[in-house]
């Protein structure tokens, strides 16, 4: 089984011009149709339909307070994994930030048979800054293993790998990855593509026994 949360979920994308969106931040909105929210919901759609069982959690730990996200997301997370101990992945949906030095907000983007996706980067955190996190080579195999697999399917949708140093409350369960699906700079369209793409992605490789 899947959970899909979101740390930061009113992290935002570019909207058509016109769109009546009422922002909380720079580039941050809790309206789902542009948001990673609603990232999520396309992802989960996608596992539903692969017969793959998921949950996704829609609140947003990052409003109306941004600060201590990680510790609001980490105790949903864990009270996620008492109720439901089937739970094998946990997926915290975010988004990449690029800009130049004035501002402007930069997209990346992959041109598949579907149309244009966002680019999306997987992100592993470790032991790094002295923190207990044992299993983080295993998130690590998982991350290479999805890697490979998405880029054979849709070679150019998938950033290299990211380790950093911040466990991103991924010591919590073997098979916890933080994804960044595109930069605010993209569309909510290019975002929601490139989600469900990544996840029709997974399930296969999950399905072929990974």
């Amino acid at each position: 089984q899947i959970l899909i949360v979101h740390t930061h979920g009113s992290e935002s994308y570019t909207p058509p011009e016109g769109t009546d969106v009422a922002y909380t931040g720079d580039h941050r909105t809790t309206d789902s149709r542009c948001n990673v929210v609603g990232v999520g919901d396309a992802m989960a759609q996608a596992f539903a339909d692969a017969g793959i069982p998921v949950l996704h959690d829609r609140s947003m730990y990052d409003y109306p307070a941004y600060s201590g996200a990680y510790d609001r997301s980490l105790e949903a997370v864990q009270r996620y994994l008492e109720e439901y101990p089937s739970i094998r992945f946990v997926l915290d949906v975010h988004r990449d930030a690029v800009q130049d030095s004035e501002g402007n907000q930069y997209k990346v983007v992959s041109m598949v048979d579907e149309g244009t996706a966002a680019q999306l980067t997987l992100v592993v955190g470790s032991d790094g800054t002295g923190l207990t996190h044992p299993n983080w080579r295993e998130n690590l195999k998982l991350a290479v293993r999805l890697q490979e697999d998405v880029s054979e399917r849709y070679p150019s949708l998938m950033r290299p790998i990211l380790l950093r140093n911040s466990r991103y409350n991924q010591h919590v369960t073997p098979g916890s990855l933080l994804i960044e699906v595109g930069a605010a700079g993209n569309s909510p369209d290019e975002a929601v593509l490139a989600g469900r793409l990544f996840a029709r992605s997974m399930a296969e490789t999950l399905k072929g026994g990974a």
